[in-house]
């Protein structure tokens, strides 16, 4: 390569690592990249291997100008866009462009703490001998940011994001902390700031599914003892941050046992079995066997913050009550689905509720429809005493869903 060529593709990279730091919208960062990628993939296809080893540290040069300066999320996503190329799968590559990553965490950006979770994941998996090792620091530094009582937002969002993706990206290496992550996740999902409970919910959510690959007597006691936790904390004069920690808690636990139930349903299909099998059955009924038993003091704990002064609580046991009518159909309508479908009617038609909250109940309202099938037409309406006639509910659920679409039609 001549003088005149290095200089012109040294300029062409630079153009393009420079044009990641231009905006921070996803659809140009993904434009970006895709071309800073295209690039230099293009260019390593022509590159005898000394070359090679010239522009990828060219490459890692102009990135790390990135990190040491005030352009990490354009300096992250330059790497996620790069690191999985062949021409960039080199060890001491990968473990050079993780410590970058590594001291973007925490941060203030919540873009860019996504992001470097995301990647922190990738580079884990693709670290080759390296894994294990750069996956168990990540892992305890989290733990340890977990761990801390004193709340910090950033520290705390950052750790929960990290945790889901090592859980999702490297399970053999997550499942040996599998207990102090489950003690130390009541101390995002407890925290102030709704967006650090949501993302800690959802690390549990990964995490249950990480620990439904266990033995039936580990599970359980982690599956109990989560349990336990929530019900004892979801007391109506407890503080809204703890009330809605054990609704997300309740929330995980039970669509991780769906998603559980669905994958053996498919195991079973797959392989030829009739249903989920003799063993599938009694294995997955032992397993929610505690939970089962308690479907009956869940929902009236659920139900009883029906009319709680937050939004958020309001809101979150709306979304639960379908995910309660799909864990146990029967029940749910023999004991709940009443007074559910009156809550939701008042939500919907309330002159008080916001637009977002409607729009919730409407979901819901639906969600319990399509779960109970024929069973929801014949939910009767509660009577004063017995000389009422009997009424269904449906009449009135048609009722207002017809207001709802007239009022929109005239309003449009």
């Amino acid at each position: 390569m001549s003088k005149r060529e290095a200089k012109r593709q040294d300029e062409k990279l630079g153009k393009l690592v420079n044009a990641l730091t231009y905006k921070n919208t996803e659809a140009y960062l993904t434009k970006a990249g895709s071309d800073l990628r295209a690039y230099v993939e293009a260019e390593s296809r022509e590159l005898s291997d000394e070359k090679l080893g010239q522009f990828q540290e060219a490459i890692v040069t102009k990135i790390h100008e990135l990190f040491v300066t005030d352009f990490k999320l354009a300096g992250i996503v330059g790497v996620s866009y790069l690191v999985d190329l062949e021409s960039m799968m080199d060890t001491k590559m990968v473990t050079r462009l993780a410590n970058y990553i590594h001291y973007c965490l925490p941060c203030d950006s919540v873009q860019q703490a996504t992001h470097a979770a995301r990647l922190m994941g990738r580079l884990c998996v693709l670290g080759g001998s390296i894994t294990v090792d750069f996956a168990e620091a990540e892992m305890r530094r989290s733990l340890e940011w977990l761990s801390l009582a004193k709340d910090n937002d950033n520290k705390r969002y950052a750790c929960v994001l990290m945790l889901k993706e090592l859980v999702e990206a490297v399970p053999q290496v997550a499942s040996r902390w599998v207990d102090p992550m489950m003690t130390h996740i009541w101390n995002p999902l407890r925290d102030p700031k709704q967006s650090v409970r949501e993302a800690a919910a959802t690390a549990l959510g990964s995490i249950l599914d990480l620990i439904g690959t266990r033995e039936y007597e580990q599970r359980r006691r982690w599956y109990k003892a989560l349990f336990q936790t929530a019900m004892r904390e979801m007391e109506p004069r407890a503080p809204d941050n703890t009330l809605h920690a054990s609704l997300l808690a309740i929330g995980e636990q039970i669509n991780h046992h769906g998603r559980r139930a669905r994958r053996e349903a498919g195991t079973s299909r797959s392989t030829g079995r009739v249903g989920v099998g003799a063993a599938g059955v009694v294995e997955e009924k032992k397993q929610d066997d505690f939970m089962l038993a308690e479907f009956r003091p869940v929902g009236q704990k659920v139900l009883g913050l029906k009319d709680h002064r937050t939004p958020i609580i309001r809101s979150k046991v709306i979304e639960l009550l379908p995910c309660l009518a799909r864990f146990h159909p029967e029940a749910f309508c023999a004991f709940y689905m009443s007074e559910s479908i009156q809550f939701l009617l008042s939500t919907i038609n309330a002159p008080t509720s916001t637009a977002p909250e409607r729009a919730t109940a409407l979901l819901a309202l639906g969600a319990l429809a399509e779960v109970t099938g024929r069973s929801f037409a014949h939910i009767e309406r509660p009577r004063r005493d017995a000389s009422q006639p009997r009424e269904k509910w449906i009449p009135q659920v048609m009722q207002t869903v017809k207001g709802l679409l007239m009022a929109k039609k005239f309003k449009g």
